[in-house]
Formats: C-alpha cells, structure tokens, sequence
C-alpha cells in the first residue's frame, strides 16, 4: 500500500508524518466477539480501565500455529465478565502479558495492576487450566510508578514465576 511504504520511509529517515497524510480505515469491535485478521483470531475482552473509556484485552490465537495469547493492559482487576468468557476458552496459553503499572500495594487506581495483582491474576488463570509451566508470564506497562530499578524488578518478579518486559524485547513463543 502506497500510504503504509510512505510512512515507512518516514520513520526510516526520522521524520515524523501527520495522521492527515495517510488514510486511516477504522473497523469496530465488540467485546466477546471475535474477528480474524490473516492466520489470527482476536477476541476482545472488557478490560477495567478509566471509567468512561472503553478499553479491551485480548486474547490471541494464532490458528496457524496453534500458539494462544493473553495480552491485558491497561486493565486493573479483570471484570467477571472477562473471567466468565475465559471459563470456556478450551486453550493452555503459550504467553501471557499482564499490566503492571503500579508499585506494589500503591493500588492507587483500579485501571491498572500492581505485581502482586498480576500474581493473583496469573494463580487465578492456573487454576482454571489457562496457563502452566510452558506459559511465559510477562509483565509490561512497566513505568516509573513502579519505584524500581529493572533488575529489582526482574529479582522481585522471578519469585512469583513472571518476568519484566523492556522496550525492544522479543520473545520467542
């Protein structure tokens, strides 16, 4: 597409484009209902973000490769709704990235997770037969609320069996 290697070269030669150069064609979801793009089968959960703002999660499939994914930011404590749509999903999630957005205890918000309701939500996720010891717990949404180094966070974490994500990482599911 015309639009998409234009703002590739953009980005390639640090420039930075306005949205109003290239077209942008918006398609709308609705939660619990999912949609497929290629090889991918998404399905968007209510996530417990900002009130007013509708915000999702999804969970992933890739169908070619029979790989499930879980990614919930920008969400707090998951909504029952989302627990009682992943009561029926038949799958063993290969990967899973959870929102940690607040320091530990400082649940400031209920839009977003600390590490311990990331725990909480990964032991509640192994119970219902969703994650085992193959699943790789990544926590990410990662920012300085967290009042910690990434290697005070990696050790911290690796005691509850999750690791931090970082700007750049790529993982091989």
């Amino acid at each position: 597409c015309e639009t998409i290697e234009a703002r590739e070269k953009a980005y390639a030669e640090g420039r930075r484009i306005k949205t109003s150069d290239f077209w942008v064609d918006y398609h709308p979801i609705e939660v619990g209902v999912p949609f497929e793009i290629d090889e991918y089968r998404f399905t968007p959960l209510k996530a417990h973000h900002a009130q007013g703002v509708q915000s999702v999660m999804y969970v992933i499939d890739n169908l070619a490769e029979d790989k499930h994914l879980l990614w919930a930011h920008d969400t707090g404590p998951f909504y029952a709704s989302a627990w009682e749509w992943l009561k029926t999903y038949e799958h063993v999630f290969d990967f899973i990235s959870l929102d940690c957005t607040l320091g530990r205890g400082e649940l400031i918000t209920a839009a977003h997770m600390d590490i311990e309701g990331c725990y909480e939500t990964k032991e509640k996720l192994r119970s219902m037969g969703l994650l085992d010891d193959h699943t790789k717990v990544y926590l990410s949404h990662i920012g300085h609320l967290l009042n910690r180094t990434h290697d005070e966070l990696t050790a911290e974490a690796a005691e509850l069996g999750m690791i931090p994500a970082f700007d750049g990482l790529t993982v091989e599911i």
